[in-house]
């Protein structure tokens, strides 16, 4: 999908389309239900919602790098074209998951946050990103470099990182959907 023009809007709808799945599966669980987990050392519900503000802020602070070493070149000539690396990596991230990534300790979630400082965080951060998308379009997507927060010896196309964050979502919105319609979910 290309990132200028209509694909800036199709990132942001589909961030904002995340972050209202989110609130459905959420909006009616107590603090139990949203720290239980489906086996050990596997994640609850809070900890992938938590997960995903920590890499949404990562994300944000990598592209605004990667934005600070460019220029303010416009979206370029061409629309964004993904590497074989982007195209491998976007599969592997989009549910359902094909395999399992081990996270970084920085990405990792606490265990048992409450959903009353867990859910505002998580919806004020995609909002944040979704207003820098705007400063992003500014970029060429193809030859702004972004450093992966995640591994620094991968960088990436600025037109990735964007790609990444929805599908990112999408993953553990996913997980999180399964924790929900697990057999041994706490009705309360």
């Amino acid at each position: 999908m290309p990132h200028n023009g209509t694909g800036m809007i199709s990132i942001r709808d589909e961030i904002e389309t995340a972050v209202q799945d989110a609130d459905r599966l959420t909006a009616a669980l107590n603090d139990r239900q949203l720290a239980w987990q489906p086996a050990p050392g596997s994640w609850s519900i809070a900890q992938n919602l938590e997960h995903l503000t920590i890499t949404a802020q990562r994300m944000m602070e990598a592209m605004d790098a990667g934005c600070a070493k460019g220029s303010r070149e416009g979206p370029g000539s061409k629309p964004w074209q993904p590497s074989i690396f982007a195209r491998w990596f976007l599969r592997i991230l989009e549910p359902p998951a094909k395999m399992k990534v081990k996270t970084p300790a920085a990405f990792d979630p606490a265990p048992g946050r409450p959903l009353h400082t867990l859910m505002p965080e998580f919806r004020s951060t995609h909002r944040a990103l979704t207003e820098k998308l705007a400063e992003y379009a500014q970029y060429d997507q193809n030859r702004t470099r972004v450093v992966s927060p995640f591994q620094s010896a991968i960088r990436y196309k600025l037109g990735t990182a964007l790609a990444i964050i929805p599908a990112h979502l999408r993953r553990h919105l996913d997980q999180m959907r399964q924790i929900r319609n697990h057999a041994g979910f706490p009705a309360s």
